[in-house]
């Protein structure tokens, strides 16, 4: 993602726009590299062209998109 005032912000809308839930989102300043950061989301979506979708759209607002994994939401009984 570009380091300009908004790129977050617009990459944000992106998940919105294709109604993905943002559980967690985390900046974490890149070694070496001064005012960059990697930015890690978890996201919830309710159907996969959804996702799909917003992964197309996100790769052409970002430097490097990497998928850490991909899991089914589960239900947690107390």
């Amino acid at each position: 993602m570009a380091n300009k005032v908004g790129s977050l912000a617009d990459a944000l809308q992106t998940f919105k726009r294709n109604d993905l839930n943002l559980s967690k989102i985390q900046s974490i300043p890149i070694l070496g590299k001064p005012s960059e950061y990697t930015i890690h989301v978890d996201v919830e979506w309710k159907q996969k062209k959804q996702y799909n979708q917003t992964l197309k759209e996100i790769h052409k607002q970002v430097h490097e998109l990497t998928i850490l994994g991909e899991y089914a939401k589960a239900k947690i009984k107390f």
